[in-house]
């Protein structure tokens, strides 16, 4: 199952009066959904959020960088099979393929909170 809405600033956006564009299943040809496409007014707001963001991670400390990072990747661990459902169905590739990307995705937070 697609999402029909896209996060910006930790809001869930629908289409509204925004144009959407269909998502086909590669393997299929079906259209297994559709998402709204982003005005110039949801880009400005998704970069003030992100803008935002980086000065509050900037001044984290290491040690709570590692802990978000790290619980990043269990949450990523717990949904690996609802994250890689459609992701198959965007593109096409096998489920297994699929949930094998977000793991490795999981193994990359990890990583990266030992780096910190």
């Amino acid at each position: 199952m697609l999402l029909d809405s896209m996060l910006i600033d930790g809001s869930w956006i629908t289409a509204g009066n925004r144009s959407t564009i269909e998502v086909i299943d590669p393997a299929t040809e079906d259209v297994v959904g559709s998402v709204p496409v982003a005005t110039k007014a949801d880009l400005d707001r998704a970069l003030a959020a992100a803008e935002r963001g980086w000065h509050v991670w900037r001044d984290t400390d290491a040690w709570t960088r590692s802990a978000v990072l790290r619980t990043a990747a269990a949450l990523v661990r717990e949904r690996a099979d609802q994250i890689a459902e459609p992701l198959t169905c965007e593109t096409g590739k096998p489920l297994q393929e699929a949930k094998g990307e977000v793991l490795a995705a999981a193994d990359q937070f990890d990583w990266c909170a030992d780096e910190t």
